[in-house]
């Protein structure tokens, strides 16, 4: 059995997290914005795909090894979290849950959470799945038109 790789500081690259912490907070801001607008309106998916880009902007950037991706998955849980927690304190989340039954915080919560979860399950497929295949043609795409202007 080979000896499992312990972690070198060294080796953490802070360019790398540095987009996906930049569209987790874009993301964020968006959902803030939108939230101190209209404080009975609850935004669903914003938690969800705060959650996600962050890893999934590893993906775009070729970075595969699962330290990364939990790495990646875990600052986006915590900065989404964090933003939840100020939107509720707020009171600018004030609106139902998906089902109408209960407050929003809750289902806020596990969209964080599942949102991190997933991008991170992406950002550490050595073959992309389906939200991999999707990262991968947009990027690609943006790649292509930008080398053509």
């Amino acid at each position: 059995m080979t000896e499992p790789e312990s972690f070198n500081p060294e080796s953490f690259n802070k360019a790398t997290h540095r987009r996906g912490a930049l569209l987790t907070t874009l993301v964020c801001g968006v959902w803030v914005f939108l939230s101190a607008r209209n404080p009975t309106l609850h935004y669903h998916f914003a938690p969800l795909i705060g959650g996600l880009v962050w890893p999934l902007s590893l993906r775009t950037q070729g970075v595969r090894p699962l330290a990364d991706a939990v790495r990646g998955g875990a600052g986006a849980a915590v900065l989404t979290l964090a933003v939840t927690v100020g939107i509720l304190v707020a009171g600018n989340m004030e609106g139902p849950n998906f089902l109408h039954e209960g407050p929003a915080w809750p289902e806020a919560v596990l969209f964080a959470l599942v949102g991190a979860l997933l991008g991170a399950r992406a950002a550490s497929r050595e073959r992309p799945g389906f939200l991999g295949r999707i990262v991968e043609s947009v990027d690609r795409d943006t790649v292509a038109n930008n080398s053509s202007s």
